[in-house]
């Protein structure tokens, strides 16, 4: 959530025939419960970019007024309805932050430029890349696409259901197999808690495992 400020040494202050550019029309203006200083607190809500900006109230009387046409009638509209002539630098201060959160409604040309120019100064340099992501980079120890690919052709009865309705029977079949000789098939775990049982665990894990990322 953003706040607009009203006063910008930055802005130029645009003569008061200067033509004010159309809002997008699917912009929301919500008005909030009262803030310490006793005024109620404006949000305006782009649905686009689902985005809040939490505005003053000197900009919400000249956004009342946006409709004018140029900058002159604004002014002399906003005092019309509150007393109070808004200043060319709050003009300016509001029409820079509407430009700048591109609320205001596109125009040919000059939208995409002002886009394309934003992006390509947002675009980290070749040193703040290497900066922010040097932990990331993977360095690929083997690369297996070349002999996937050439033994696909071998491997494709691996994927059909022939194949998994084979394996379901296997295991069925070994699994009543070891309900014949339980006590034994017990018998067999301590030896997989030894040196050697470990050892040789180990190095299934990182055969299964192997073979598994590379495929």
């Amino acid at each position: 959530m953003s706040g607009a400020p009203m006063t910008a040494s930055s802005a130029t202050p645009p003569g008061d025939d200067f033509a004010l550019p159309a809002l997008r029309q699917d912009l929301r203006l919500i008005e909030g419960l009262a803030n310490g200083s006793g005024s109620n607190a404006w949000k305006i809500h782009d649905p686009l970019a689902q985005r809040y900006f939490e505005i003053e109230q000197q900009a919400v009387d000249l956004l009342a007024c946006w409709g004018a046409g140029t900058v002159g009638s604004l002014r002399h509209e906003v005092q019309a309805r509150s007393g109070r002539m808004p200043s060319a630098q709050s003009v300016a201060a509001l029409l820079q932050f509407l430009e700048r959160h591109e609320l205001l409604a596109p125009q040919p040309q000059a939208t995409f430029r002002r886009v394309r120019e934003r992006a390509a100064a947002a675009k980290p340099t070749l040193w703040n890349w290497a900066l922010h992501n040097y932990l990331f980079v993977r360095v690929p120890l083997v690369r297996p696409d070349r002999f996937l690919r050439s033994t696909l052709p071998w491997m494709r009865w691996g994927f059909h259901p022939e194949f998994w309705l084979f394996a379901a029977v296997a295991a069925l079949t070994g699994l009543y197999l070891v309900s014949r000789q339980w006590e034994a098939f017990l018998n067999t775990f301590p030896e997989m808690f030894d040196a050697a049982g470990i050892a040789t665990y180990g190095l299934s894990l990182v055969l299964v495992k192997t073979l598994h990322e590379l495929g």
